[in-house]
């Protein structure tokens, strides 16, 4: 699977990819909404991302509006809340799964089979 990983905090940004090539993903990691729009607008082979929703430039909420945009329509909320309200707010914004952090390389492939499941753009 290609992934585009939006996480602002390095460390948890590089130990994710590393988990994630191991899994046998090919994986372009960016550290802002911006760089996730710019990676997507070039025209990565994205088949999801992966997406921290406390990012410094743009809610995460945001940047998955403007992903779906772009084309790239398969998105992982990575959040540290799960209250019923911002998961509401995740799916809102068309994330088609969540991930609470921190979260296992087990749980995140797990997820990542759900969501390579699911057929065409999610709502």
């Amino acid at each position: 699977m290609f992934i585009l990983l939006v996480e602002d905090h390095e460390d948890t940004r590089r130990a994710m990819v590393a988990l994630l090539r191991l899994g046998g993903h090919s994986v372009t990691a960016v550290a802002t909404g911006h760089e996730a729009i710019a990676a997507v607008a070039s025209g990565g082979p994205f088949d999801c991302a992966l997406v921290d929703l406390g990012l410094p430039d743009t809610p995460g909420t945001d940047l998955m509006r403007r992903l779906k945009v772009c084309g790239l329509h398969k998105g992982i909320a990575l959040t540290g809340s799960v209250l019923p309200a911002d998961l509401a707010r995740c799916r809102e914004a068309g994330f088609a799964m969540h991930l609470p952090k921190p979260a296992g390389i087990e749980e995140i492939e797990a997820t990542l089979a759900k969501v390579a499941a699911l057929d065409g753009e999610v709502p």
